[in-house]
């Protein structure tokens, strides 16, 4: 699974940076075995974070 990750990792470079920090976090969550439920929470709450700081950027 961690040559999966590496190269999913490798093909995030060319995605803008809230992208490739969306994917990452889901990587890291899913890769510590926490239940579906527990990683969707916790990816819903990265991308409110995600949406608050663009619109601070405005």
């Amino acid at each position: 699974m961690s040559e999966i990750n590496e190269l999913i990792k490798k093909k995030l470079e060319s995605f803008p940076s809230d992208v490739v920090t969306l994917a990452m976090e889901a990587i890291e969550k899913s890769e510590k075995g926490l239940p579906e439920a527990s990683v969707t929470e916790y990816l819903e709450n990265v991308v409110r974070k995600i949406i608050r700081n663009r619109r601070s950027e405005e």
